[in-house]
């Protein structure tokens, strides 16, 4: 009884607060990079109120460019998270699926690596970028 509360909490309370705790860390690593004098308020503000995210992600290109591509930790971070928001969407799409939700969750976040890896390891999300508009002049280049 005990072990099943356990599983349950991490799995719908644990996980998630991880989750934004990375997605904290992330920015902060982010806006960092691009040279933001305001980048532990930009995590702090996201990992708070986590539809900010979209207003930093629109915004930091504003902030500057990136002097270097992401490092390993970075993409495995970016990828994670990517697959993290397509499980919990998967997740709250099918409730009617008859699995216990940590099994929906664990299998969609396996997939949410698919499009996690497209985007953050081969270069869909700065390709994706560049074509919107959303990316830094100093970053247009490659």
């Amino acid at each position: 009884m005990a072990s099943n509360l356990l599983a349950t909490g991490f799995a719908f309370f644990w996980l998630p607060a991880l989750s934004t705790l990375f997605l904290g860390y992330w920015v902060y690593l982010d806006a960092t990079i691009r040279g933001s004098d305001a980048a532990l308020l930009w995590a702090v503000c996201c990992t708070a109120f986590l539809p900010l995210i979209i207003g930093y992600l629109l915004h930091r290109s504003e902030i500057g460019g990136r002097p270097e591509p992401a490092d390993r930790r970075e993409r495995i971070l970016g990828t994670y998270l990517v697959a993290h928001v397509v499980a919990a969407l998967i997740v709250t799409i099918l409730p009617q699926v008859q699995l216990s939700r940590q099994l929906l969750y664990f299998g969609a976040l396996f997939v949410g690596l698919l499009p996690g890896y497209w985007l953050v390891w081969t270069g869909g999300w700065a390709r994706l970028r560049r074509e919107f508009g959303w990316s830094h002049p100093s970053e247009s280049a490659s």
